[in-house]
């Protein structure tokens, strides 16, 4: 009874916490490869390139997660993101080597690319806190 009310007071229990924002600069890449068999090579020579571009502060990559959601477009092969501080570091990724090689590499071989870049305002919102955790 005793266990069960520290389990049930610590869930009850509000944490105070600031959101992570994890980069200013925020570039979305939504992949259709024109053999869907590539799938993880692509993401593997992703993982090794452009997460090790200097000024990178954020990156992931993956596939369509189905959770049953029609209005979800999973109309992709793989999705990646990579997150900026700076525009300089942005500009930088661009024309670094890694980022040149892959894209040189596996362009042949994407059937469509749709890319976005998304700026986040914390001034907007309030927050500043990229990647910090507060």
């Amino acid at each position: 009874m005793i266990l069960a009310t520290f389990f049930f007071i610590g869930c009850s229990q509000k944490t105070d916490f600031t959101l992570i924002r994890p980069a200013k600069i925020n570039h979305v890449v939504f992949c259709d490869l024109k053999n869907p068999d590539d799938t993880k090579e692509f993401m593997e020579d992703c993982d090794t390139y452009l997460s090790t571009i200097e000024g990178v502060v954020s990156y992931w990559c993956g596939v369509h997660g189905d959770y049953g959601r029609s209005t979800v477009d999973g109309a992709y092969d793989v999705g990646l993101y990579v997150g900026f501080n700076s525009d300089e570091d942005y500009e930088n990724y661009i024309v670094d080597p890694k980022h040149v090689y892959l894209v040189d590499k596996w362009k042949p071989q994407f059937d469509s690319l749709r890319i976005f870049d998304v700026i986040d305002e914390p001034s907007l919102s309030g927050s500043t806190h990229y990647g910090e955790n507060q």
